[in-house]
């Protein structure tokens, strides 16, 4: 597949294009608010390794203890978590400093990423002493964007030269012309197939809040009895962001 030269006027059009398919939709912002949302719902009550635990104390600081990354907070309100205004306050403010971080991290990924085909031939990707490890912004998912990555470059062919010498040959190569815009492209070399693997700090699951009975993807435009469109969530938006971009 033939991926045009990529532009700022690229990146303009496709901000231009994004805005019209979702008018009322300020990703940051209201990602925020309903990845925090999404969050909270499925919040277990316990779990060392979990990111956001929030548990019932029912003790004389209050009903509720949240627990982000190990650190406690007692929000003041007793209500039910997933109309808690408190809770909700304390989890979008987490996400928030998250995604300043991310503005940072993802650099460092994206450039430990464009190095990848310099140490292919280790069929890992650990460059820079397990850079992934290390980005506070993206710790939620580095387990899984790293499993994902050695998926493609273990993916490999051995050939033998005439001296008994094994080389890899990657089925698979880094299509790198729309990192800057957190997009990873990975190319199959023998058949073509391009991947596309979006990075973005908000929960894929969160629901764009279109409006009661408006929860597909065109929900800015149609109802849900007008339309058997995809579910309209920050998910599928990203997807739509990719292939407008790949246009």
């Amino acid at each position: 597949m033939e991926i045009p030269k990529v532009t700022i006027e690229t990146f303009d059009r496709a901000d231009e294009i994004f805005q019209h398919i979702f008018p009322i939709l300020n990703m940051r912002s209201e990602g925020t608010h309903r990845s925090a949302i999404e969050m909270i719902k499925h919040a277990p009550e316990a779990g060392e390794a979990e990111p956001l635990v929030i548990r019932e104390v029912n003790d004389d600081k209050g009903r509720w203890e949240v627990i982000i990354d190990s650190k406690s907070y007692r929000p003041k309100s007793n209500k039910n978590k997933n109309v808690n205004q408190d809770i909700l306050n304390i989890v979008v403010e987490h996400l928030g400093e998250i995604q300043d971080e991310t503005l940072q991290t993802v650099h460092t990924l994206k450039e430990a990423i464009r190095k990848m085909n310099q140490i292919g031939e280790h069929g890992v990707f650990v460059p820079e002493s397990d850079v992934i490890d290390k980005l506070k912004g993206l710790s939620r998912s580095r387990g899984f964007i790293k499993n994902m990555l050695d998926t493609y470059f273990n993916d490999v062919d051995w050939q033998v030269d005439s001296k008994g010498n094994r080389k890899p040959v990657y089925k698979w190569k880094l299509r790198d012309e729309l990192l800057d815009y957190n997009i990873i492209l990975m190319q199959n070399n023998d058949t073509g197939q391009l991947d596309i693997i979006s990075l973005t700090s908000f929960d894929c699951n969160a629901e764009i809040p279109f409006g009661k009975g408006r929860h597909n993807i065109l929900g800015a435009f149609k109802t849900d009895v007008k339309t058997n469109n995809l579910r309209g969530d920050y998910g599928n938006a990203e997807a739509i962001r990719a292939i407008v971009l790949l246009n």
